[in-house]
């Protein structure tokens, strides 16, 4: 979270520090666990999280993954994706955490969290070097946080470096353990293998009887996937911008009561330097008029030039009204200013640079001041239709009813339909938004979701869901061939496996690799495996278990068809000379001694979480998201 939040900051809001946010802090309480109810769907150690807290979590995942890569995903395909488990761990990490911060009585203070403010490099405006509120807010706005959950974030962020700073400190990785590894990543491996599989047509074709009890005992590889029926309601901000029209003479009073916000106002390049008494500005001032120049100043008072120059600045940037007025008086370029007795203290400035302000033109702006008051008056009656059908729902009405009298407003039924935007035969439901499907998947029959809004922010949604098939066995004539297919492929790797049984036999027994393949059918390939060659094409995870191997010993692996097997023996092993070993050891000692860091952390995290212990419910997981929890 915070690294976004370092990434984000950007622009100028004048050269003196205005300390709301962190005052603010001083007031904010830390807050109390909540209360959970016994519909707990993860716990961890004492503390339990129910169905609500992991779904939000789950939104956040699956909404941040949107922002990243603008891809929208199904619930299904969000926990194919490996969402899920990251919202679980994630969960359980920052329990665990901060369970165990509070066991060592570590806390994190607010004094501790407006220090990290001001300290904060990335809260720095890039001018004054100082804390700009006005760029922590616009943070916060993009991010979507209030100040109160930011205060959580950097709380976390000051307990979980305490807490982990000292576990895993990163020292270089050690040159004979580096040694090592570059010698086994330049490592070639000489390998007699042999390939085994079984044709289709070496399979007795199978009986009727044989495929219905292949069809029986594996059911659960042929059930119809839950089906719902939903009705839905889409507000979208096109919809409501319909026959709007607005007058020259309204755009020519918006564009006069904003002329001065429109336009674009004088600004100066100034340097400045503030003295705690009088006497020294006057004595800076003096030196300025007689030619001493003011870098000088600035290094007789520790700083770089840069430091106390400030491009840009408008009048309304500076807050102290003494300094704003005389800095924008009418003066010449490089000339002293002061001695200035202003808020923080006694200040001597000059004006370098003046880049002088541009009027507003109505014709220049009146395209942009229609589309606002389009987009305010769209925003209007969007908001009214959410109203009307918040307000008739909590007073009974279906969504059908509520939606009656809305012009542009339809109620859209979709469905059957799974997951997947399938319906029963295979086709495709088109044009629905990913996050109405989700919602509907969430709610039980009979349920209606509030109004929510939508991923591209164009607008907002309600759903009710109308009816849940759940999933069925599908009748066999309509799995048939599936059915087939599967049984033969079993029947296949049973057969594959038999005769990679045999052939490991045989070599045990002391025959050779040759003459074992040749009784089981087969032709050993002798070739050289690296991480950088596998001419042969062999299946990753054979090479992995090839490198894996001792010398001599018969080894074997599953192809991705899954009736294919691969057996080889490592007849040798090269590690050839590395010209540049001694560079690349350098290289990767400080890359390697972090990733040692980081991985002394996640064990000793996994060590307080096994002590504390974690269970999910699985029957909470499957109400919330119908997935089986292993």
């Amino acid at each position: 979270m915070l690294t976004t939040v370092r990434n984000a900051v950007t622009g100028f809001a004048g050269p003196f520090l205005i300390v709301l946010v962190i005052l603010a802090f001083a007031f904010v309480g830390v807050p109390e666990l909540r209360n959970f109810t016994q519909r707990s769907a993860l716990t961890v150690g004492d503390e339990k999280f129910e169905t609500t807290d992991v779904r939000d979590e789950f939104t956040r995942q699956v909404d941040y993954y949107r922002r990243q890569t603008g891809e929208s995903l199904t619930n299904d395909e969000a926990v194919a994706a490996g969402l899920l488990d990251a919202t679980i761990q994630t969960l359980t990490a920052r329990s665990v955490i901060q369970q165990e911060a509070a066991r060592l009585n570590l806390t994190a203070t607010n004094e501790m969290v407006g220090d990290y403010l001001r300290s904060e490099p990335a809260f720095e405006n890039p001018n004054s070097g100082e804390f700009d509120q006005e760029v922590l807010i616009a943070i916060l706005q993009n991010n979507r946080l209030t100040l109160e959950q930011f205060r959580e974030e950097i709380a976390f962020e000051i307990l979980r470096d305490h807490l982990l700073g000292s576990i895993g400190v990163t020292t270089p990785a050690p040159t004979a353990w580096l040694d090592l590894q570059l010698k086994r990543q330049g490592e070639t491996r000489q390998v007699s293998f042999v390939s085994l599989t079984t044709p289709a047509e070496a399979i007795t074709a199978p009986t009727e009887e044989e495929l219905r009890g292949y069809y029986e005992a594996n059911s659960d590889d042929y059930m119809a996937p839950e089906y719902r029926t939903f009705s839905a309601v889409i507000l979208r901000n096109s919809d409501f911008a319909q026959g709007l029209e607005r007058s020259e003479d309204e755009l020519r009073q918006l564009f006069d009561s904003r002329k001065a916000l429109l336009s674009t106002p004088e600004t100066r390049t100034i340097r400045q330097l503030t003295y705690q008494t009088a006497e020294e500005a006057q004595a800076a001032f003096s030196r300025l008029a007689g030619g001493t120049r003011f870098e000088q100043l600035a290094e007789e008072q520790g700083f770089p030039l840069e430091r106390v120059t400030y491009e840009g600045v408008r009048k309304d940037d500076l807050s102290d009204p003494t300094l704003a007025n005389a800095i924008f008086s009418e003066t010449d370029l490089g000339e002293p200013i002061g001695p200035l007795d202003g808020l923080l203290g006694y200040t001597v400035a000059e004006v370098m640079e003046i880049t002088p302000g541009q009027e507003a033109v109505f014709a220049e702006e009146r395209d942009a001041l229609e589309a606002e008051l389009t987009e305010n008056e769209t925003s209007r009656r969007l908001f009214e239709a959410v109203e009307t059908i918040e307000l008739a729902r909590d007073q009974g009405a279906t969504l059908q009813e509520a939606v009656a009298d809305l012009p542009n407003v339809d109620v859209v039924t979709y469905g059957p339909v799974d997951r997947n935007l399938f319906t029963p035969d295979n086709a495709t439901l088109e044009d629905l938004p990913v996050e109405i499907l989700n919602e509907a998947f969430l709610l039980q029959e009979g349920d209606e979701s509030q109004v929510i809004d939508l991923a591209d922010d164009t607008g907002y949604f309600t759903v009710s869901v109308d009816q849940v098939r759940a999933p069925q066995l599908q009748p066999f004539e309509d799995v048939r061939a599936a059915v087939r297919s599967a049984y033969m492929k079993e029947r296949r790797r049973i057969q594959t496996e038999a005769t990679l049984a045999s052939l490991r036999n045989a070599v045990s027994g002391g025959a050779s690799l040759t003459d074992a393949a040749q009784a089981a059918g087969a032709t050993v390939t002798d070739t050289r495996v690296s991480s950088q060659a596998n001419p042969q094409n062999l299946p990753q995870p054979f090479v992995s278990t090839l490198f894996d191997a001792d010398l001599g010993n018969l080894v074997s692996a599953w192809a991705d068809d899954e009736v294919t097997a691969y057996a080889g023996i490592v007849r040798d092993a090269t590690f050839p000379a590395m010209p540049q070993q001694e560079q690349l050891i350098e290289l990767y000692k400080e890359a390697t001694g972090q990733q040692i860091a980081v991985e002394l952390q996640q064990a000793y995290l996994a060590e307080l979480q096994n002590e504390l212990t974690v269970t999910r419910n699985p029957a909470e997981m499957d109400r919330l998201f119908s997935f089986g929890t292993e």
